[in-house]
Parts: structure tokens; sequence; C-alpha cells
């Protein structure tokens, strides 16, 4: 502050007619502190309160007080409100029109405070704003005294949000990878350094959004000088089930003046909209026979719901051949047509199991096919992988099959070999 208050302390007495000059030493005043605005310092076209406290260091007194900001308009800062005020030695109540002024003695303090404007056009310097005080002396002599108050007219950075993209452009629900491209825009008067940006997903309620991958929802953009624009990039997730709508997804940028190290923080806000989109889960598979046995031949039966929030046309369900399963599909697909959500549809599989199957549980891949509901211009073909459980159970096959039937053979043999002995005996 020191520094800022340049030795522009000027003193006048101003007799009375027919007065002379006087020898008396008069009242004079400094400041002894300035407690705003922060480091005397306020950014063009921005407003501040300047509190100044005046100590009077001289033997005689100071009556009916009042300081004058800036009264001709030297600088390109002005006083909000009144350019003059009365100072009171201390707080008083008013008399109607009439209000107390004391002496200011030696060595008292009185506080003064204007409401400050720097215009937005101003130039970025220190400016030597003339305080003007007057006050009458012992004889009701008008004295004036100028204290010069050093202001830094200094830009601070502005970070806003200029543009939003993301790629895809239409995001739907199960998207993964989507590209948010964020435009930060400086549109202050002072430089930026070390921005960086974070998109706060886990401040969502609703889990809708996840980062791809560990630290894609973190941007380092650097230095952004005035009106200077930079790209923040980010990779993000979205849950299979999101509902469809608009999101608003909050984004810090944290960065440092260039005159100073002090980081700053300011809390963004940008929309996502997120289309709707088919979603497909198994809800229940059964085989015929039920029990499914090496060298049977098997009809299964898939039935899917569409849980998403989009209506489904020309639903289709493939079976996707895995060599090292012990099965031989006579039909690997089925149509399905339009499932509206909430509403389940049935595919029949058609497949042999091989003679020589171990028994266990296999899945089965299965790809769901369909496009989007075309009465909302929704074209995009969606592809889903599931799976599809199925159990092959021990024996039972074709090599059992004979092994019952040489068994019932061989046992409806001995009935009649024994039944014509029987016969025999009782003749």
């Amino acid at each position: 502050m020191k520094n800022l208050l340049l030795p522009c302390i000027i003193l006048t007495l101003w007799l009375g007619l027919g007065s002379g000059l006087t020898h008396a030493v008069e009242a004079e005043f400094y400041i002894t502190k300035i407690t705003s605005p922060e480091n005397l310092q306020i950014a063009p076209g921005e407003t501040a309160l300047l509190n100044i406290t005046l100590k009077n260091l001289r033997p005689n007194f100071a009556l009916y007080l009042k300081a004058s900001l800036d009264p001709n308009d030297t600088t390109p800062i002005d006083a909000l409100g009144p350019a003059t005020i009365w100072v009171t030695k201390k707080a008083k109540q008013a008399q109607e029109s009439q209000q107390y002024f004391g002496a200011v003695l030696q060595g008292e303090e009185v506080g003064i405070a204007f409401k400050i404007y720097a215009k937005p056009d101003a130039e970025e310097k220190v400016y030597q704003v003339p305080l003007v005080l007057t006050w009458k002396n012992e004889k009701l002599q008008d004295v004036t005294q100028t204290i010069c108050v050093g202001i830094l007219i200094k830009g601070k950075p502005n970070l806003q949000i200029a543009g939003v993209e993301t790629d895809p452009v239409e995001i739907r629900a199960g998207d993964n990878n989507v590209k948010l491209k964020i435009t930060i825009q400086n549109t202050g008067e002072a430089e930026a350094k070390n921005v960086k940006a974070k998109l706060l997903l886990d401040e969502i309620k609703t889990k809708t959004f996840k980062p791809s991958y560990s630290k894609s929802d973190q941007a380092f953009i650097g230095k952004l000088s005035k009106d200077q624009t930079q790209e923040a990039t980010f990779y993000i997730d979205i849950n299979q089930t999101a509902k469809p709508g608009k999101y608003k997804l909050p984004i810090e940028i944290t960065y440092e003046e260039n005159n100073n190290n002090n980081s700053y923080k300011t809390l963004k806000t940008i929309e996502l909209l997120v289309e709707p989109k088919p979603y497909f889960i198994i809800t229940k598979t059964k085989t015929k026979p039920e029990k499914a046995y090496p060298g049977n031949d098997v009809i299964l039966y898939i039935t899917i719901k569409n849980i998403g929030h989009e209506k489904a046309e020309n639903v289709d369900v493939r079976i996707v051949r895995d060599a090292s399963q012990p099965f031989t599909f006579d039909t690997r697909s089925d149509y399905i047509g339009t499932l509206n959500p909430k509403e389940e549809g049935t595919a029949l599989i058609k497949f042999s199991i091989d003679k020589n199957a171990l028994a266990k549980e296999y899945n089965l891949k299965i790809i769901v096919r369909a496009t989007g509901d075309s009465e909302i211009g929704d074209t995009n073909v969606y592809t889903q992988t599931l799976k599809a459980p199925i159990k092959v159970q021990e024996g039972g096959g074709e090599e059992s099959k004979v092994g019952y039937a040489l068994i019932v053979l061989v046992v409806a043999i001995i009935i009649t070999i024994l039944g014509k002995r029987f016969i025999k005996t009782k003749e």
C-alpha cells in the first residue's frame, strides 16, 4: 500500500474576506489504513468499496470535515453515488436535517467509504485518485487538503463456456467413448494460466455418465489470453438404461492469474441431450424336449424384452456359431418384428446336439439386431450381444435309446420263452 500512496499532499488555507494569512499549524490528515478493495486493485467495468481510515497528525483540530473523491474527474475511477460526503467523528443520532460533526483532534482517526467504479475502457495501470478533504479550523476558516490514493486498474480473467460438441452428434444410452469437446473462452481483461477443466460426473445422482478410462474426465488447457478460446476434450460412457432427456453436467475450471500464483476456481454447467434407444435383455429360455441330451434334436425358445425407452422395429435374433460348442444349427436366426418398450418377443432356434457332447451348460452367443423407431425419425441400426444358456444332460442320447431298445427286446424274448415253457409244463 505504501508504494501506491505517493506524496500527493497539498494543504491550502482560505481566509475569510479581509483576513490575513495565519501562521497556525493546521490539522493535517494521513491515510493509516485501507481495508478494501483487496490489494488496492479493481478490474475495468467492476465496482468495489473503498474503505479509508484517516488520522489527524497535527495539533490543530478540524471541524465540519468533508471528503470528495476525484471531484474534477481526472481518473477513470468514479464514485458511485455522492462524490462528496460529510465525515462524522462518531456515530450519533441525527436530528432531522441536522447532523453531528465533532472536531477531529490530534491523533484521532475517522473512517470514510466510497463505492467506486472503474470505467470499462480504462487502461491497465496505477491511478493516483485525488481525495480532497475540506474542513474549518478553530477560526472557522476553510482548509483544503488533497491526498492521492493509488489504485491499480487491472483486468481479471473471466472463463466461460463458448460451445459444446459431441461425437457422435446424437448420443444415446449405452454409447461408449463419447467424445465431448467443450470450448472455453477467456472473456476477461487478463490472462489466465494453468487452466484445467474437470467434469464432476460423480455429482450427477442418476449415475448416467462415467469416464471412459482413467482421467478421461479431466483436461489441461494451459494459458488463455484475453479473448482466446481453447478446446477441452473428454471421453465418457453413458449408462445402458439411461433415460432420454436433457442432463446438466457440472464442470469445474481452475486457473491462476498471471500476476500471482493464487489458484481460482469457477463452476460452470453444460447441457447434454441423451436420445432414446431400444435395449434388450433375455427374460426366459426353454428347450423342447425340456431336457436336452447328446444326440437330441432341440428347439430353443429365447424370450427377449425391450427395456429401453424407444420402440424397436425389425427385431431379429441370430445365433453366432462357436466351433468349440457341440451344436449343429438347422436355423440360426428368427425374426420377431416390433417390440415396444417393456414388450417381449420369442425367437425359435433349431439345432442338434452332437452325440459325443459333454454334459454341461453352454452359453450360446446371440446377436439381437433392430432398427429404431421410424415414427420419430430414428433410422439407426442397433445390435446387441447377449448370452443364452443351454444345459446338456448326461446320457440319454441315441446310444442310450439303442441300449434301452435292446434291453426291452431281451426282456420280451425272455418273457416269451418262459411263457412257452410254462404252457408246456401245464400240458
